[in-house]
C-alpha cells in the first residue's frame, strides 16, 4: 500500500476561475497551499483580448491550469492527483488534462472549496485521504465523490 510519505500527492482546488495546489503537510491530516495557479481576471488575459475585458472565459483558464498540471506531471512533480472542483467544471478539467496526467488522477471530488483556507480545506480532505491510498493501490478507475457539507 502507498503511504502518505512515499506518494507525492497534489490536490488541485479550482472552480474554473481560481486555482491552487495544496499538498499534505508533515502533520498528518493537514494540507497547505504550495502553489497559486492564478485567478481568471484581467490582467491575466493573454493578448490580444480587449483591454476592457474583466474576466477570462473559464474554459481558457481551465485549459491553462490543465497545461500547467501537465507540465508538472511531465517533470514528475507529483505521483497522484486529486481534483476538487464543482460539478459544472469537472468534465472540462478532466478533458483538458493530458492522458498521461489523467493516469495519475486518483480522485475527483465534486466540491467547490476554492475559497476555503488551508485549515478548513484540510478538514474536508482528511475525510478522503484513506480513499486515496486505496485507489492508488488498486489502480482503479477514478472515483467521483459527491459533495458533503
Amino acid at each position: 500500500m502507498m503511504s502518505m510519505g512515499s506518494t507525492r500527492l497534489w490536490v488541485l482546488v479550482t472552480d474554473g476561475h481560481r486555482a491552487r495546489i495544496v499538498v499534505p503537510s508533515a502533520s498528518e491530516g493537514q494540507f497547505h497551499t504550495q502553489l497559486i495557479l492564478g485567478v481568471a481576471q484581467y490582467p491575466y488575459c493573454p493578448p490580444p483580448l480587449r483591454s476592457g475585458l474583466r474576466s477570462v472565459p473559464h474554459g481558457q483558464f481551465t485549459a491553462d491550469v490543465a497545461h500547467r498540471i501537465d507540465e508538472a506531471a511531465e517533470h514528475d512533480a507529483f505521483d497522484r492527483l486529486i481534483v476538487m472542483v464543482p460539478h459544472a467544471v469537472a468534465d472540462e478539467i478532466r478533458r483538458a488534462l493530458h492522458p498521461t496526467t489523467r493516469a495519475r488522477l486518483a480522485m475527483m471530488l465534486d466540491q467547490d472549496c476554492v475559497t476555503l483556507d488551508d485549515t478548513a480545506l484540510s478538514a474536508r480532505l482528511a475525510r478522503w485521504w484513506p480513499a486515496h491510498d486505496e485507489v492508488a493501490e488498486a489502480g482503479a478507475d477514478v472515483p467521483r465523490a459527491a459533495a458533503t457539507a
